[in-house]
C-alpha cells in the first residue's frame, strides 16, 4: 500500500470514528511504514501501533523481573525505589491491558473494535510518556552511578 493510499483510506475512517490525527499517529507508531495492501486498514494500523507496545513491555519486563536478561539489566535495576518499582509496574499494567484488547480483536474482527483500541492505544501511550521519560532516567542515573572497571581491584 503506498503512502498516498494509506492516509487517503485513513481519513475517510478517521472522518467516521473519530480518530487521532494522521499526523501524530504517525510520529507515535511509524505507521506510515504499512506496506501490504489490505482492506481492514484500521486492523494493519492497530497491530503496526502494538509492535511498539509489545517491544516496551519485553523492556519494562526485563527490569521489573531481571534474570533472564542481559546483565547490564543488573545496573540498571539495581538501586530501584519502591517508587520507581511502583512506576514499572504501572507502566507494565497499562502496556499489558492494550495487549490484552488488541489480542481480542484478533479472535473477534470488529471496525468499531479496531477503533476504539486504536484511540486507546493512543490515548495510554501519550499518558504513559512521563512514566517512560521517568523509568529511562531512572536507569540513566542507576548506569551512571555505576561504578566503573577501573575501580574494582585486582584479584591475582
Amino acid at each position: 500500500m503506498k503512502l498516498k493510499e494509506l492516509k487517503e483510506g485513513y481519513a475517510k475512517l478517521s472522518k467516521k470514528y473519530n480518530l487521532p490525527d494522521f499526523k501524530k499517529l504517525n510520529e507515535a507508531f511509524e505507521i506510515d511504514r504499512i506496506e501490504r495492501d489490505t482492506d481492514n486498514v484500521l486492523r494493519e494500523i492497530r497491530k503496526t501501533m502494538m509492535d511498539k507496545i509489545i517491544g516496551y513491555i519485553r523492556f519494562v519486563e526485563m527490569l521489573i523481573n531481571p534474570a533472564q536478561a542481559p546483565p547490564i539489566f543488573m545496573i540498571f535495576v539495581k538501586e530501584i525505589s519502591v517508587r520507581d518499582r511502583g512506576v514499572f509496574e504501572n507502566v507494565y499494567k497499562n502496556l499489558i491491558e492494550l495487549e490484552l484488547s488488541s489480542l481480542k480483536l484478533e479472535i473477534d474482527y470488529s471496525e468499531v473494535g479496531e477503533a476504539e483500541t486504536i484511540k486507546n492505544i493512543f490515548q495510554t501511550w501519550d499518558n504513559l510518556k512521563p512514566d517512560l521519560r521517568s523509568v529511562l532516567d531512572i536507569m540513566k542515573k542507576n548506569l551512571n552511578s555505576s561504578p566503573s572497571k577501573k575501580e574494582k581491584g585486582y584479584f591475582g
